[in-house]
């Protein structure tokens, strides 16, 4: 039996334990420091409904051109008859943590042309599967967004 090769696999099978435990051990999946009434971001797949309105903004302030800091931009969001929270995402520190949230900017990585099926479904009750991820940038305009993976109208009151 070759010893020194038996040696060196445990010596770095015992260091990938340790990195591991290091790694997990400041993962916080203590069910105390999460709200079980909240909801998590992405990965986690969510059900939400409410009504696709429309908003208008002013330019991104001290970004890019004149010209498009003057101009209007629309987006669209999903409002909330009831306020949800978000828990913070142990997997992405942007993703921090929200509380009675009753509007969520929606957009789409998932559905081609989005933006222009969108319109379809302005002023409806709709429920939209998909993901939560915080806002990142100046033209992500409500503190949280939901990706939208399927989007269905629901008949009802509004």
């Amino acid at each position: 039996m070759n010893y020194e090769r038996y040696f060196n696999f445990k010596k770095i099978t015992l260091t990938i334990l340790v990195v591991t435990a290091i790694l997990f051990s400041s993962y916080p999946v203590n069910a105390k420091e999460r709200n079980k009434d909240c909801l998590e971001y992405r990965p986690t797949v969510v059900m939400l409904g409410g009504v696709i309105e429309k908003k208008v903004f002013q330019g991104v302030v001290d970004w890019g051109p004149k010209s498009f800091r003057d101009k209007l931009h629309k987006y669209w969001v999903l409002s909330l008859k009831d306020p949800i929270c978000v828990n913070a995402s142990p997997l992405d520190e942007m993703d921090t943590e929200e509380h009675n949230v009753r509007i969520l900017q929606v957009v789409s990585y998932y559905i081609p042309d989005f933006y222009e099926k969108i319109k379809n479904y302005l002023l409806k009750k709709v429920v939209i599967t998909g993901e939560l991820h915080h806002r990142v940038t100046g033209h992500q305009r409500e503190d949280v967004l939901i990706d939208v993976m399927q989007i269905e109208i629901v008949e009802g009151e509004r």
